[in-house]
């Protein structure tokens, strides 16, 4: 062969090595995007069948006025096997933490979503309470699953009340201290306490009328019966 030949040959043999070096790699470009579509969408089927257990365990929650459900209830409900639920929940108090977060994440967005860009106010904390009374209303998921955390701890009440809503506890008190410097709070309150107070006087009223018919006028009512009350007692004369 000659010297020519033998220079086409080892071109003809380096393009051959550099496309398969190439095919090689959108395959395995391909691959791995396919791998991650697939990967995303178990993601998204595995979000949608948590959101729907949920769902389920609500609305059964919200029916009975209470928390007492079975597992076996749930499976039934969502059309899952007791073992692919398991496999979302661990049980029943785990079911439960979800949801209680889920309704804590909804109301602290919706409370953050009424202070946004807003001047620190009598007017600007009413719409606090006026949100978290809203949410917390009787018989609400919120509160069913408040109920059974402060049924199934030893902890002191507004432990019980300041741990789970602590985020909305900690705006409050932001809101109060801001008070302060602006003449409507006394300089003197405890804050913290303060808080705890409002967040535990929702809560225990809401407990208290269980079972009986509410609106959102009436949470609306309340918000500002309980402000009214607040500042008459640590409001400046």
């Amino acid at each position: 062969m000659s010297e020519k030949n033998t220079d086409v040959m080892a071109d003809v043999i380096n393009y051959l090595a550099h496309a398969h070096n190439h095919t090689h790699e959108v395959v395995n470009s391909v691959a791995s995007s396919v791998s991650h579509i697939r990967a995303e969408t178990r993601t998204k089927k595995s979000a949608a069948t948590r959101q729907r257990i949920m769902q389920e365990t609500t609305t059964l929650m919200l029916t009975r006025g209470n928390t007492n459900f079975k597992m076996s209830e749930i499976s039934r409900r969502a059309h899952l096997s007791k073992g692919a639920l398991y496999y979302y929940f661990s049980d029943r108090e785990a079911l439960l933490q979800a949801i209680f977060d889920e309704s804590v994440d909804d109301l602290a967005r919706d409370i953050a979503r009424v202070v946004e860009n807003k001047p620190v106010s009598v007017d600007t904390l009413r719409a606090i309470i006026a949100e978290l009374a809203l949410h917390i209303l009787p018989d609400s998921p919120l509160v069913l699953a408040l109920i059974n955390k402060l049924a199934s701890s030893e902890q002191t009440l507004i432990t019980n009340i300041e741990g789970p809503l602590s985020r909305v506890v900690v705006l409050l008190v932001s809101q109060l201290e801001l008070g302060k410097e602006r003449g409507f709070v006394r300089k003197e309150v405890n804050s913290r306490l303060a808080a705890c107070s409002i967040t535990g006087a929702l809560v225990l009223s809401a407990i208290g009328l269980m079972g009986e018919r509410h609106t959102s006028g009436d949470s609306a009512q309340l918000a500002q019966d309980l402000l009214t009350l607040t500042l008459t007692g640590i409001g400046c004369s």
